[in-house]
């Protein structure tokens, strides 16, 4: 007979999963908490997925979960049937947004939180987000890229010629993902302000903070000669702080590697508290 995974827990407060909505600035985001085993309070993760997301890594939201530590997941405003007008500023406000109910008495008792213990982990436009939100917050102690893209590189790239930019339009299809958006508005909106949407930009905003990287060596969307490793030199620049980095014989959705993914993540995180 099949055994369940934590055959000793908590029968008054078991692991669980529960939808819900994240009000964002007028609009409705639709949001996955995973609950871990036990009445807490739990350290807590929120897991922000790349553009447009078609790897949402919720296979790490269980393991994460089973290593005793709640799992936030949301789409962002128009993402994947979410209200509002999908852009970066619009994503970082999202994000920001949740950490703020993370410290609210009613997300903590509903949840169980510990909103002393406060993780952001992203995969590929989601790692930048985390990246660049970590830095304006202080009460999350821990950021985490896996394939990270610094999305000001791929503008950059786009703004050089126009068989740049088909191009990126070509790699960045996103359908209907992301409300009908494409790589012209992501140049549009990151173009005039390239510092600002630069991780690079505000680096220091990381010190005290545990960073891991995480990057396959088989990634040809985001290669770690132009994101990861240029993110790790600064960083070893920024006063107290030490980045964990791996590098997976893995591409960039870590096909190959997905348990050795969360074994990474998971012991990290636990690491850290």
């Amino acid at each position: 007979m099949y055994q369940p995974d934590n055959p000793n827990h908590d029968s008054d407060f078991p692991p669980t999963m529960t939808g819900f909505m994240v009000n964002s600035h007028g609009a409705n985001l639709n949001a996955i908490c995973y609950l871990a085993n036990g009445a807490g309070p739990h350290p807590t993760v929120v897991l922000l997925h790349g553009y447009p997301g078609n790897e949402k890594n919720l296979d790490l939201a269980q393991a994460i979960r089973r290593a005793g530590w709640n799992v936030i997941f949301f789409h962002y405003r128009g993402a994947w049937g979410s209200d509002g007008e999908f852009t970066i500023k619009h994503c970082m406000e999202d994000i920001h947004t949740v950490l703020d109910q993370i410290q609210t008495p009613d997300w903590q008792t509903r949840m169980r939180i510990d909103p002393t213990r406060v993780a952001l982990i992203g995969h590929s436009m989601g790692a930048y987000l985390s990246v660049m939100v970590g830095q304006q917050r202080t009460d999350v102690q821990h950021v985490c890229s896996l394939a990270g893209a610094n999305m000001v590189n791929f503008v950059k790239w786009a703004l050089e010629t126009d068989a740049n930019h088909h191009a990126l339009e070509a790699d960045l299809s996103t359908g209907t993902a992301l409300g009908g958006k494409t790589a012209a508005d992501l140049v549009t909106e990151i173009g005039p302000a390239l510092a600002t949407y630069d991780w690079h930009t505000n680096i220091a905003g990381l010190s005290g903070k545990r960073v891991l990287l995480v990057g396959g060596a088989l990634d040809t969307t985001v290669r770690n000669e132009d994101h990861l490793l240029p993110l790790q030199a600064d960083l070893n620049t920024v006063e107290n702080v030490s980045p964990d980095v791996v590098i997976l014989d893995a591409d960039h959705a870590f096909s190959t590697h997905r348990l050795a993914l969360a074994d990474i993540v998971c012991t990290w995180l636990n690491e850290t508290t």
